[in-house]
């Protein structure tokens, strides 16, 4: 599920999501925050939030850092990545996407209690994406 999150392969995120979910109740950390970016990717960043705050409900403390660490990875490094990886005409649409998305995901995770300390600034710059 990470590398197909990772290249922005939606179809086969959502296929090996149904065959996860068929096999475990629960999401993984990497399972979880994939399907997250595949949300993020479909231009739902409300669902992106209730999964990732379903993943904050059952962390682990022991995990709880790498939680965080992996969060900060979502918003401060994967958007680039996979914009990187597109194919040049869906780069633009894609950025686009994630500008507007990323903060829309972060605004409505603080509505839901969780507030995090997360960079978008780099995202925001122009440019960035």
């Amino acid at each position: 599920m990470e590398f197909a999150s990772k290249i922005g392969d939606v179809d086969t995120l959502w296929k090996i999501e149904k065959i996860r979910s068929e096999t475990m109740k629960e999401h993984s950390l990497g399972s979880g925050l994939s399907c997250a970016k595949a949300f993020l990717i479909d231009h739902k960043p409300e669902d992106a939030a209730a999964v990732i705050q379903l993943l904050n409900q059952t962390v682990p403390d022991s995990r709880r850092q790498k939680f965080i660490d992996e969060l900060q990875k979502l918003v401060e490094e994967w958007p680039l990545e996979v914009i990187k990886r597109q194919k040049d005409e869906r780069r633009k649409e894609l950025a686009a996407t994630l500008q507007h998305d990323l903060p829309t995901m972060l605004s409505a995770l603080s509505n839901m209690g969780l507030k995090l300390n997360v960079n978008v600034e780099d995202l925001t710059r122009e440019g960035a994406l």
